[in-house]
C-alpha cells in the first residue's frame, strides 16, 4: 500500500517515550513504506535537518507526554521557516495535551499552523490508517 514511500517519524524534544514510535514504524513497514525513526527526545533542529536530507514523503510527529501541542507547533513553524516550499506533508498525533477537553481547539490550531492531519482520541489509530490509505490511493490515482 505504501511501497516506494519514505516516511520520517519523529517526536518532540521533551518526549522520551518510544513504544508509540516503534508501533507506528511497524505499521508503516507492514504497509510497505521505508521508515526513518528518529527516536525519542528529538531536538527541533535535528528533525528539520533530517526532513531536509531524507526527502520524506510524509513526516509523522508522535507524542504521548502531553506536550506535543506546544512543541509540535514549534516544530512545524521552524520547518516552515527553513524549508519553505519544500515541506512534505506533516501529521501529528498522540496525547498532545494534558487536558483532553482542549483537543478540538488543539486540532484546529495545529491544522491552521500547517499540519495536514491531527490524530487524537479513541479513534486516532483508525483515522491514521484511513489517512495512510488515502495517501496511497492518491498516489495510485496519479499514476
Amino acid at each position: 500500500m505504501l511501497a516506494g514511500k519514505h516516511i520520517l517519524i519523529t517526536t518532540v524534544q521533551s518526549d522520551s517515550h518510544t513504544w508509540n514510535l516503534i508501533y507506528i514504524q511497524l505499521v508503516l513497514e507492514e504497509l510497505g513504506a521505508t521508515v526513518t525513526n528518529l527516536g525519542s527526545c528529538v531536538p527541533i533542529e535535528e528533525s528539520v535537518s533530517e526532513i531536509e536530507s531524507c526527502n520524506a514523503d510524509l513526516v509523522i510527529v508522535s507524542s504521548v507526554n502531553g506536550h506535543g501541542y506546544y512543541q509540535g507547533m514549534g516544530l512545524i513553524k521552524h520547518a516552515q521557516n527553513l524549508l519553505a516550499g519544500r515541506l512534505p506533508p506533516f501529521v501529528i498525533g498522540g496525547k498532545l495535551s494534558t487536558n483532553t477537553k482542549m483537543d478540538v481547539f488543539i486540532e484546529s490550531d495545529l491544522v491552521s499552523a500547517g499540519y495536514n492531519a491531527v490524530f487524537l482520541g479513541d479513534d486516532a489509530i483508525a483515522s491514521f490508517k484511513k489517512y495512510l490509505s488515502s495517501m496511497s490511493n492518491s498516489t495510485a490515482a496519479a499514476l
